[in-house]
């Protein structure tokens, strides 16, 4: 005879999927004595059949306001046309206004210019 393995947790599912002991015995080929030993863990023990029960009914909950379904798409954002020169668009300069001119330039030279003051 084959040894077989069992899960407790295995065995908790089949008995809250409503099987019974007896059930469980004939799925996994066990004498009743073998399933006794079984249910003997403390894990197991005093653990009972759970008999999934289909209500006669439909409980309908009238009390909430019914829900508003929204669609929401997204649109693309109109496309915007670029300028092609951004600086003539602006009235940036652009000129160098730190160069200094030639005529002012020339004028300084150091002959003309002395450190003691004097001429």
């Amino acid at each position: 005879m084959e040894k077989i393995q069992l899960t407790i947790s295995g065995l908790l599912a089949d008995l809250k999927n409503g099987l019974t002991r007896d059930d469980i015995g004939a799925k996994y080929n066990l004498n009743k004595t073998q399933v006794k030993q079984v249910f003997k863990h403390p894990k197991l023990k005093n653990k009972k059949t759970i008999k999934p029960v289909e209500p006669l009914f439909d409980l309908v909950d009238d009390t909430t306001a019914p829900q508003l379904e929204l669609n929401l798409t997204a649109t693309p954002a109109p496309e915007v046309e670029e300028p092609a020169d951004n600086y003539t668009q602006v009235g940036v300069n652009l000129t160098d206004d730190t160069a200094e001119p030639e005529a002012e330039a020339s004028q300084a030279t150091p002959e003309t210019t002395s450190t003691t003051g004097a001429w």
